[in-house]
């Protein structure tokens, strides 16, 4: 089931679902929301929810150093239900706002000469 769950949240990427729901896992995996349950909180130390937040905020920190998306346009692309939700799950997991977050890895992308 270790494997079923890895290959969902990495190679299929189903984080990015907005809607994803324990349910949704434990039905893919075959098994019982108990049991998913259970399975996130001892293998990942999270929650499920923390699990899947990790995730989105760990892609949504690659568009925003890789793209020039709008803020908005990163979060739903990361699977947020809200802007506001996005800002509080990032400021959470790296302590400073997805802006500031942009700007630091940029500045410190070096920059090569023609």
């Amino acid at each position: 089931m270790a494997l079923r769950i890895h290959k969902l949240f990495h190679e299929e990427r189903i984080f990015l679902n907005p809607r994803l729901k324990l349910s949704d896992i434990a039905s893919m995996a075959t098994t019982n929301r108990t049991y998913i349950s259970q399975f996130f909180n001892r293998a990942n130390g999270a929650t499920f929810y923390e699990y899947v937040n990790r995730m989105r905020i760990e892609h949504a920190s690659r568009l925003l150093v890789e793209s020039s998306d709008r803020l908005e346009i990163i979060a739903e692309n990361s699977g947020f239900n809200s802007i506001s939700t996005f800002h509080r799950a990032f400021a959470k997991h790296f302590g400073c706002s997805p802006t500031a977050y942009r700007e630091r890895a940029r500045s410190t992308v070096p920059h090569h000469e023609p």
